[in-house]
């Protein structure tokens, strides 16, 4: 897959990350990822993973069958905007913010995931910006279509 580690600026456009090891796009440390019409899938955990306060916005892509989350969020300062998107058939969750991380979900079909189909985590954290999901398709996951504890 693509790691992006450090305070780095990457666009990807048109590509296809398919059946890494780890994760198809890796976001770390302060980078800054934009993927449009790509397609991250079958990868070994999954298919987008920012952390550390990468901003990442995802758009037109399809995120499917990944052994773990299509997408994951995790800390405080790391910030996903995705849009006109396909999350499904992931072997854990469609999207997962934890940590503190900050969610923008919009137009966007998640579906057919084993757990939920979204699942933010901000227990015992002050969050002052609320995550968003707006327009979105959520059916057929395995849990609920959206879990926020």
């Amino acid at each position: 897959g693509v790691m992006v580690l450090g305070p780095a600026s990457v666009t990807l456009r048109k590509c296809k990350m398919n059946r890494s090891g780890r994760c198809g796009l890796l976001g770390f440390t302060g980078a800054s990822v934009t993927c449009e019409d790509s397609e991250l899938s079958c990868n070994g955990l999954n298919g987008l993973d920012v952390q550390s306060g990468c901003t990442a916005s995802i758009t037109r892509c399809k995120l499917i069958g990944n052994a773990q989350t299509g997408i994951l969020l995790s800390d405080l300062e790391t910030k996903a905007t995705v849009g006109d998107s396909v999350i499904s058939d992931n072997n854990r969750r469609g999207v997962t913010s934890q940590f503190g991380a900050h969610l923008v979900l919009r137009d966007s079909e998640i579906k057919g995931n084993t757990d939920e189909g979204v699942y933010v985590i901000s227990r015992g954290l002050n969050i002052t910006t609320p995550h968003v999901v707006q327009g979105c398709c959520i059916q057929d996951n395995g849990a609920a279509a959206v879990l926020v504890e």
